[in-house]
C-alpha cells in the first residue's frame, strides 16, 4: 500500500504555496480593502483554528477510507471554500469561509505527512525533512516571487491564484489514486481485518 515519496511530495507542494500566500498576504489585502490589520489577523486566525480542528475529523475518516483518498478530497474541498472567500471577501461574514479552508487544507497536508512516512524512495529521515520542512521552504521561496508580483499588480490578483493551488493538489491526488489503486485496496483490507478482530 506504500506510495512513491516524490509523488506524495508533489501533492503537498502546490497546496503549501497557496496556504503560505494566504497566511502572508491576507492581512495586507484586507487592510487594503479597508478592514484594518486587526481584522486581517482575526481572519488569518480563523484559518489556523480550522486547521487545528479539521485533522481530528479527517484522521478518523482516513482510518476507514485511506489517507490518499481523504487527502485528495480534503484538498478538493479547500478549492470552493477559497474561491467563495475571494468572491465575497468584501463581506465581513465571508471570512468564516477561511475556517473551512483551513479545516480542509491543513487536514489534507497532515494526511500527506502520514503518506510520506509510509512511502518509499528515500530514507525516513529525509522523507520527513522534505515533507515537513521542504514543502514550506520551497513554498516560501515561491511566495517571495509572488510577493514581488503583488507589489506590481496588488495582493488581490495573487490571492486569486490560491484556489488553483488546492485544485492542482487535489487533481494530483486523484491521479495517484488511479495510478496506485492498491493503496486503497490495502486500506480496505486493513480496515476489514481490524473490524473482524
Amino acid at each position: 500500500g506504500a506510495l512513491p515519496f516524490w509523488k506524495v511530495l508533489g501533492i503537498g507542494l502546490p497546496a503549501a504555496v497557496s496556504t503560505t500566500v494566504i497566511q502572508q498576504l491576507t492581512p495586507t489585502y484586507l487592510d487594503e480593502l479597508g478592514f484594518g490589520l486587526t481584522f486581517g489577523g482575526f481572519s488569518t486566525a480563523l484559518f489556523g483554528w480550522g486547521g487545528g480542528v479539521g485533522p481530528f475529523l479527517w484522521a478518523a475518516i482516513a482510518h476507514r477510507k485511506g489517507g490518499l483518498t481523504c487527502s485528495a478530497w480534503a484538498f478538493l474541498l479547500s478549492f470552493p471554500f477559497m474561491l467563495l472567500y475571494m468572491v465575497f471577501v468584501r463581506h465581513p461574514a465571508a471570512h468564516w469561509l477561511l475556517f473551512g479552508v483551513g479545516f480542509s487544507a491543513m487536514s489534507a497536508y497532515i494526511l500527506t505527512i502520514t503518506l510520506a512516512r509510509e512511502a518509499y524512495g528515500v530514507s525516513l529521515g529525509l522523507r520527513m525533512a522534505l515533507i515537513v520542512g521542504g514543502t514550506w521552504g520551497i513554498a516560501m521561496i515561491l511566495v517571495l516571487g509572488l510577493a514581488a508580483i503583488a507589489d506590481r499588480v496588488g495582493t488581490g490578483p495573487v490571492l486569486w491564484l490560491t484556489p488553483a493551488g488546492y485544485l492542482v493538489s487535489a487533481l494530483l491526488g486523484f491521479w495517484m489514486l488511479r495510478r496506485h489503486p492498491e493503496s486503497v485496496r490495502y486500506r480496505r483490507v486493513m480496515s476489514a481485518a481490524e473490524t473482524s478482530a
